[in-house]
């Protein structure tokens, strides 16, 4: 079976994004021929000229690349915000015009949990959901979400995945000075960027850490220039990182944190630290809630609330028969429910099912 699947560009020096590592995972794994197409913004990319001239090239790139490739259905991955929705609706509406079957996979966003309000944003999401053949989801929430905002209740649910037998266990031991805390994500408002600098102000001259920054975005200097001053020599910042650097600062770090505000769906970052042991610190953000489960295999955080943030951060941080007892259980968390192999044959079935439908 020949599939078309759609991302941002894959490389994370381009794109930071949770939505390329799900899809070069895919491509990775998955037992059919997939041919990837590259849509969507590039990190820094200005919506200029020459940008124009990218979407007026892809109206007809777009179907050719299908007929080119004999494609039997095509799998967009979407997040569901304003710009993800026209660019989607548009490859939906070249895919029907060439005959292709359509499994719209959503990722998130701020559209999906915050009911869209103009018309013709509406307009589009309902046509977008109805006229695919499969709609997707990373979780029973997210399911639910759709009926309730947009009177859609066929959606499946596809958890997102990690390959947990190519992820080493670090278990927190206690074997540093200073804990190692990470954030590694995209650098922007809608991760609960000034949360953790309320957070960080409060916190860090009492309980010291050291604090490593992965990722960039549209915040990243604020967020650089706020740590320098607050941790000096305990901030490190890495840029964008990937295979074994990625790996690496991940090996060295006992805790993640991620207190996103909105616009969140299952962040990859959060399943891989999880498999290697990390603690996570996240909000009830989307689908979050249903892998971080507080007391048990980490600690939930209230949105739009440093003082919270800095309140669970210094008593896990100094609570290390806790911190133990979490690492542990969220490594079993991803090995037992996030694995890539259930994931991947749950994929290709739906794939199956979808050509032979």
């Amino acid at each position: 079976m020949n599939i078309a699947i759609t991302s941002q560009n894959l490389n994370p020096k381009i794109v930071v994004s949770g939505i390329s590592t799900v899809v070069a995972t895919i491509i990775k794994l998955s037992h059919n021929n997939l041919f990837f197409y590259e849509m969507g913004y590039r990190d820094g990319e200005s919506k200029n000229f020459k940008w124009l001239l990218k979407q007026i090239k892809f109206i007809f790139h777009f179907p050719f690349f299908l007929l080119k490739n004999n494609i039997d259905l095509v799998h967009l991955n979407v997040p569901f915000d304003t710009m993800g929705i026209i660019r989607e609706y548009m490859a939906l509406l070249l895919s029907k015009l060439v005959g292709k079957k359509i499994l719209l996979h959503i990722h998130g966003g701020k559209l999906l949990m915050i009911p869209a309000k103009g018309k013709l944003i509406l307009f589009l999401i309902k046509r977008i959901l109805n006229d695919s053949n499969v709609v997707l989801v990373l979780s029973q929430i997210e399911k639910d979400i759709l009926n309730n905002n947009y009177n859609f209740n066929k959606a499946k649910v596809l958890l997102n995945a990690v390959d947990t037998s190519t992820i080493e266990f670090n278990q927190y031991k206690n074997a540093k000075d200073k804990v190692h805390v990470l954030y590694m994500a995209r650098i922007t408002e809608s991760k609960g960027i000034d949360d953790l600098i309320v957070a960080f102000r409060q916190l860090y001259p009492i309980s010291p850490f050291k604090f490593f920054l992965c990722g960039t975005g549209s915040e990243k200097e604020y967020l650089i220039s706020c740590c320098q001053e607050i941790f000096g020599d305990d901030f490190v910042y890495k840029g964008v990182v990937s295979g074994s650097e990625k790996w690496n600062v991940i090996a060295s770090s006992d805790i993640f944190i991620l207190p996103s505000r909105h616009s969140e769906g299952l962040p990859m970052s959060l399943l891989e630290t999880m498999a290697a042991g990390l603690v996570p610190i996240v909000t009830d953000e989307a689908s979050m809630k249903y892998v971080v489960t507080p007391g048990i295999n980490g600690v939930r955080v209230k949105k739009y609330n440093g003082l919270d943030i800095c309140n669970k951060l210094n008593i896990i941080m100094n609570d290390h028969k806790m911190m133990m007892k979490f690492s542990k259980a969220a490594r079993q968390t991803v090995e037992r429910e996030y694995d890539t192999i259930s994931y991947i044959n749950k994929l290709d079935e739906i794939y199956y099912l979808l050509y032979n439908s």
